[in-house]
């Protein structure tokens, strides 16, 4: 087996493929969540998505550094439903 590096990327936002969701659109997007006082929102956020490698896809557009995404549960809220949410360790 012989592997080519052909893409790098420095500080690049990578995300899992599943949590990157279609809308009826077309459009890629995945739910931030927002804090609205102390109820965190969940917020559709459209992103432009990249090359993806062994489960990961790079994010080109529409996410920020710290941005909290919601992995799990994403398929079945709506934009600006509040949600329950625990910070995973990094």
């Amino acid at each position: 087996v012989v592997k080519i590096r052909d893409f790098k990327m420095e500080n690049a936002l990578l995300l899992n493929v599943e949590d990157i969701l279609q809308d009826s659109k077309g459009n890629d997007y995945v739910f931030t969540i927002e804090l609205e006082g102390d109820t965190p929102i969940a917020r559709k956020t459209l992103v432009e998505s990249g090359d993806s490698y062994n489960g990961k896809s790079y994010i080109k557009k529409g996410l920020k550094k710290n941005d909290l995404i919601v992995s799990e549960g994403a398929r079945s809220i709506v934009d600006g439903q509040p949600v329950n949410w625990e910070k995973l360790k990094d």
